[in-house]
Formats: C-alpha cells, structure tokens, sequence
C-alpha cells in the first residue's frame, strides 16, 4: 500500500465519521466508538500489513451505518420511550464487513504463498 493510499484509507474513516456524528444522526456514543475501534483496526492493518481489512475497515464505517439506516425502524418500548433498531444494525453489519475483510486479506495471503512456492 502506497503512502497515497494509506493516507486515503485514514481519510475515509475520518470523514465518515464527521458525516455521521454531526450530519447525518443524533447518536453521539456509538459513532464515536465505532470510528476508534475502526481507527485501531486500520492503524493495526496497516502497520501489520494486511491491507484488506484496513480497507474493508475504513469503507465498512460508513457503508455499515447505511445499510442501518435503510432497515432501521422505529418503535416504542415497554414504558412508551422511543427506540431505534439502527445502532444495532450498523454495529452488526459492521463486525460482519470486518470479518470479511479478515476473510479477504486470509486469501489473499494464501494466494500469495501458493504462488511464491511455484
């Protein structure tokens, strides 16, 4: 990975998280904990090298919180208070695109071995 790409890969978490904590929803705690887990997990990618998962990372911060936001619904609780499904879907949606960034980054090692033992 390039520094131009590195650089990016930063950027695009930042940015998501500044459109979705202050424009997009009134949520201030999940935002921010899901941009430093995503922050940790693109620093540790990138310093170890698995560029996948830092990509699927960065892009999956946002990407996860629209597919929340397209199947959130509202409702009310049990003493009539408001509720939202929407933090739930996107954390969830979020593990799976990390784990399938876990995935991708799992195959492209091994390709990589297969092809350096030919």
């Amino acid at each position: 990975m390039r520094g131009f790409e590195k650089f990016y890969t930063v950027f695009y978490i930042l940015a998501g998280w500044v459109a979705v904590r202050f424009f997009l929803t009134d949520m201030k705690d999940i935002p921010d904990l899901l941009a430093f887990a995503g922050m940790a997990i693109v620093v540790y990618s990138i310093v170890k090298k698995k560029y996948s998962l830092a990509r699927m990372a960065s892009i999956g911060y946002v990407v996860s919180y629209l597919i929340g936001a397209l199947f959130a619904t509202d409702g009310l609780d049990a003493g009539g208070g408001r509720t939202n499904n929407l933090w739930i879907i996107w954390v969830v949606s979020y593990v799976i695109l990390l784990l399938l960034g876990a995935y991708i980054e799992k195959k492209r090692v091994r390709a990589l071995q297969n092809q350096k033992r030919k």
